[in-house]
């Protein structure tokens, strides 16, 4: 199986405050709602299936840094990470928490994937305008974000979003599968990133 994901903010108490998640706002409230994600996320998740992380999968204090590791970690999956805003530190640290790639997008066709929903209020971000431009020379159709803790933004300008947030109320806190990817290339793309390691 292919899964997507987003916008864990492991560690940020924050993000309790800001989503209205259901957790105390306090550092034990902060430890439950990150244990509490990585639950639903192996409540989905085997450890051979495919999980692409569309960002902002921790925020956290230099003290915290082991434990975010161990956490992430312990998240079954062969793991990709598109880089979101919030992911500050070096890829090597991502890396040494079992993710196979750190990037900041993929193309399977004309599906795009990144962090951000491409909106065009979004433009004096010079990272969107960047992946914006590779998205319209990609001939992309399909945007898979993470970003918006809510409802995805409105399809424009001949770009249709899905959004992937763990915060959306219809991914449940869960990685999500997507209709209609080319699962196909995504297997031969993970299966290349296997033969690297080698």
């Amino acid at each position: 199986m292919i899964y997507f994901t987003s916008d864990q903010h492991f560690g940020h108490t924050n993000i309790i405050k800001y989503c209205n998640r259901p957790f105390e706002f306090s550092r034990e409230g902060t430890l439950k709602c990150d244990e509490f994600i990585r639950e639903k996320y192996c409540s989905v998740v085997r450890e051979d299936d495919i999980v692409i992380f569309l960002g902002d999968v921790a925020l956290y204090k230099n003290p915290e840094r082991n434990r975010i590791r161990a956490l992430i970690k312990s998240l079954p999956g062969q793991k990709i990470l598109l880089l979101g805003n919030h992911d500050h530190d070096k890829n090597n640290f991502y890396l040494s928490c079992g993710f196979l790639e750190v990037r900041y997008y993929l193309q399977f066709g004309e599906y795009f994937m990144c962090h951000y929903p491409l909106t065009a209020e979004e433009e004096q971000n010079r990272r969107v305008v960047e992946l914006r431009k590779l998205y319209t020379l990609g001939g992309c159709k399909v945007l898979i974000h993470g970003h918006t803790h809510d409802d995805s933004p409105p399809d424009e300008e001949g770009i249709k979003r899905i959004n992937v947030c763990v915060d959306n109320p219809h991914t449940g806190f869960m990685p999500v599968k997507v209709e209609g990817i080319p699962e196909q290339q995504i297997l031969e793309y993970v299966k290349s990133l296997g033969k690297q390691e080698d």
